[in-house]
């Protein structure tokens, strides 16, 4: 990830300053680290309606497909389907599991 890639995305010095990758636990990930993820993922041009609306971990955990196509984000359904996909893959649904079980935190 470079910070070029962020700064291009609307993502700000200040809050890239220590960016590393995002932590085992997507429910407890950052706005930047939501943003480092779409980026690594190939889907930087969702990244400044993501850091605006300020979508951090728990909020992408459970994101459903109109809420990603409903404004701000406004993903058209292909994008949405495969943002949703992709985050199930890789296996983010999990902290839905973790968000609704919190004995397990």
């Amino acid at each position: 990830m470079h910070r070029n890639e962020l700064l291009a995305c609307g993502i700000s010095q200040a809050a890239q300053a220590e960016q590393n990758p995002p932590g085992d636990n997507p429910h407890q990930w950052s706005v930047a680290d939501v943003a480092y993820w779409l980026v690594s993922n190939g889907m930087a041009r969702h990244v400044p309606a993501f850091a605006a609306a300020r979508i951090g971990g728990s909020e992408l955990c459970v994101l459903t497909e109109a809420e990603l196509m409903a404004a701000p984000l406004s993903l058209k359904p292909l994008q949405a389907r495969a943002l949703l996909r992709y985050r199930d893959e890789v296996g983010l649904f999990k902290c839905q599991f973790l968000q609704s079980h919190s004995f397990f935190m």
